[in-house]
């Protein structure tokens, strides 16, 4: 229980989702599965679930669907050496999503 499971599970998924988006950065990876999980407890990262629920498919789609990018530039890293947690930058807070397209018109068969 705790970070002794959620560590070997949220790797896995990144490995998984790294495997298909292989030209984004760790950091663009890192990001998306940030900005994909499940909040879950207090509102925002806190001490009993971090960022959240790890969304395998959900940060498959969003690189699916907007590239790399959606994890965002890679110039800043969130990722703060050795510290983890919300330690690791307690001010960060994911962005929403980018904004979804317009939706097609269905076409119907007469």
């Amino acid at each position: 229980s705790g970070t002794s499971m959620a560590c070997p599970h949220v790797a896995g998924i990144a490995a998984l989702v790294w495997s298909h988006f292989p030209s984004c950065t760790n950091t663009q990876i890192r990001n998306t599965l940030v900005r994909t999980s499940k909040d879950r407890g207090a509102q925002g990262c806190d001490r009993y679930y971090g960022y959240g629920i790890v969304q395998a498919r959900t940060a498959y789609n969003m690189l699916k669907q907007y590239g790399c990018a959606y994890g965002g530039p890679t110039s800043n890293p969130l990722s703060n050496g050795a510290i983890g947690g919300c330690s690791q930058d307690p001010g960060f807070t994911p962005p929403p999503p980018p904004p979804l397209p317009p939706p097609t018109p269905s076409h119907t068969r007469h």
